[in-house]
């Protein structure tokens, strides 16, 4: 058993860190380190208000995996239910939008079922080598109802935008073709979401690229096109420039809060970057230099 004088002396340590301004890269999932700061003590490693940048980064990976309940893959079937439907009451496939009409029921996880609808890692699993064992696996912000035959299209490719001409697949709503990403003189291909959803999914890998700064990441397809495989800034600076664009593009929607809201009554953590749009930019963007606070955010306070 420890001693309160080994605790005591982790936390007297600790707080002589913090308050020098040292910054810590990883993210600590530990409540025995307790963050003293002006006599008062706080539950992360890193409190959130005060950091930019990676710290900022590593702050939410904290606070996003402390509360995170890991569900089951056929928890996601559930979760569709309540932060997967249209207004209209089917399905809101992400790659099919309004091209398609599935009802809930038509779950299907062979994705050779052309008249079905899968579950979509819009992360694909391959890039941390489709271990199912790990939180990503059945993340609800990354998993979306998705059209089979499109999800057989994405596969693990990358997305990006398809250069004029260059298509080789569309559904009308999404497509696939040539892409503008280059790995030394080949350009590869990608796969380009509906304008209307692009910011939703940049969101979503700014929020993937947070929670998940710590999990093992392996070279492929489609990976080594975006993943830099570093905590920070963990995308390669062009995937970096491509999401801000469309973050800013296709700014959070009423559909978006909702699903956030739907995601953390089942999961217990949300996707910051709905409810706080202006950490992209002092994480990765134009105030990546400039501390984070809430009372700068348009939500002006701390959603818990």
């Amino acid at each position: 058993m420890k001693s309160n004088m080994y605790f005591g002396i982790k936390k007297y340590l600790l707080s002589i860190l913090i308050l020098s301004g040292a910054v810590f890269s990883s993210c600590v999932q530990d409540d025995e380190y307790l963050v003293i700061i002006g006599g008062e003590s706080t539950g992360d490693l890193l409190s959130i208000e005060g950091n930019y940048g990676s710290s900022l980064k590593t702050a939410w990976c904290n606070k996003l995996s402390k509360t995170h309940v890991t569900k089951s893959y056929s928890d996601v079937w559930e979760a569709f239910k309540t932060n997967g439907i249209r207004e209209d009451g089917l399905i809101d496939d992400i790659y099919g939008g309004p091209t398609t009409n599935y009802q809930w029921s038509d779950k299907q996880s062979n994705t050779n079922n052309t008249n079905a609808y899968n579950r979509e890692h819009s992360f694909p699993k391959s890039w941390w080598g489709g271990s199912t064992s790990v939180d990503i696996y059945t993340d609800l912000h990354h998993l979306y109802p998705c059209d089979a035959t499109a999800n057989t299209k994405r596969l693990n490719n990358a997305f990006g935008e398809v250069e004029s001409g260059k298509e080789t697949w569309t559904n009308g709503y999404c497509k696939l073709g040539s892409g503008k990403f280059v790995i030394g003189n080949t350009t590869v291909t990608v796969f380009e979401p509906n304008d209307d959803i692009k910011g939703d999914l940049a969101r979503t890998y700014f929020y993937i690229a947070t929670r998940y700064e710590n999990q093992k990441f392996v070279s492929a397809n489609g990976a080594n096109s975006m993943l830099e495989y570093s905590k920070y800034p963990f995308f390669k600076s062009e995937v970096i420039e491509m999401l801000i664009k469309w973050h800013k593009n296709d700014p959070v929607s009423e559909k978006e809060r909702k699903r956030n809201e739907a995601n953390n009554a089942i999961q217990k953590n949300r996707n910051p970057f709905i409810d706080y749009p202006e950490l992209v930019d002092h994480i990765w963007g134009d105030k990546k230099t400039v501390k984070f606070y809430y009372k700068d955010t348009a939500a002006g306070v701390e959603i818990k």
